[in-house]
């Protein structure tokens, strides 16, 4: 028999169920499901193949961001703009989304496989996603404090600033989770809002510095911040429908990782029991 049977394991837990294998034998079976215990977990595995927690926590969790950002947040805008100004409307119906996303996208897996695609919890990335959610609750309050009075263009750029930056970051999440589900199409969808974040950041940013150098030169004139909105209004809302179908998309894909997850359950069993016997020594080792 191997030798290595006989060792413990002792920094992770079991590929399918989650299970802690501290002090459980290599090349036995993980008490909680059966699986096979290898000495390191297989990270170059499909995403169908990950532990059922991890499938079905994005199973669950990207088709419900999709449906707040395709359907809740929409309607939200709608209705809040027969309470509020416009603006006040808009910019709370994307703080639902940006606060959703940071809670949602990011789930503080702990599981090897997890380390390798760059989800788990102690990636930068998602710690800043996790925590950056904070951005919108401030963009709620300072656009609701800006038309209720005469607060300060400048805050609300550097508010944008932020929020861009963090969005940014959410679908850098949203790539890494596209890669590890191998959907090209969302990887470049991905990307493409990644780099709009960023434009509209730098746009913001280059705002506030012409703001700065030109304070006080002119009279009363309608605020710069309102001038670029409507200049930049439809790459907004194309950078929307380009995220709108990269959600979509990756939640369909997650909902069909489920069902393949299940139905393939029973065959990946067998294959593992399998390969523990000739791991046992009662077959041909792999």
């Amino acid at each position: 028999m191997a030798q290595t049977s006989t060792t413990q394991v002792s920094t992770f837990k079991c590929d399918r169920c989650g299970y802690d294998l501290r002090a459980t034998a290599i090349g036995s079976s993980c008490p909680e499901c059966g699986t096979l215990v290898r000495d390191e977990p297989d990270v170059h595995s499909p995403f169908d193949h990950a532990s059922q927690r991890i499938v079905v926590g994005y199973g669950w969790r990207v088709p419900l961001l999709a449906f707040l950002a395709l359907v809740v947040a929409p309607i939200g805008c709608i209705a809040l703009t027969h309470l509020v100004p416009r603006p006040t409307a808009f910019a709370f119906a994307c703080s639902l989304t940006g606060i959703a996303f940071s809670l949602l996208i990011a789930p503080r897996w702990r599981e090897r496989i997890t380390v390798h695609h760059r989800l788990n919890a102690n990636d930068p990335v998602c710690r800043l996603v996790r925590w950056g959610g904070l951005v919108w609750v401030g963009l709620s309050l300072v656009v609701h404090f800006k038309w209720a009075s005469a607060l300060d263009d400048t805050l609300l750029m550097l508010v944008l600033i932020f929020a861009s930056l963090h969005m940014m970051l959410v679908f850098v999440v949203v790539e890494r989770v596209a890669r590890w589900m191998q959907v090209d199409g969302v990887v470049q969808c991905a990307k493409f809002v990644q780099a709009a974040c960023v434009a509209l950041a730098a746009i913001w940013l280059v705002s506030i510095i012409v703001q700065l150098l030109f304070i006080g030169t002119t009279a009363k004139t309608p605020s710069f911040t309102g001038q670029l909105l409507h200049l930049l209004i439809l790459f907004v809302m194309g950078s929307v429908v380009v995220s709108w179908i990269s959600l979509f998309w990756l939640a369909k894909t997650s909902l069909f990782n489920i069902l393949h997850h299940h139905e393939n359950r029973g065959i990946e069993q067998r294959r593992l029991e399998r390969l523990r016997d000739e791991r046992s020594g009662r077959g041909p080792r792999l």
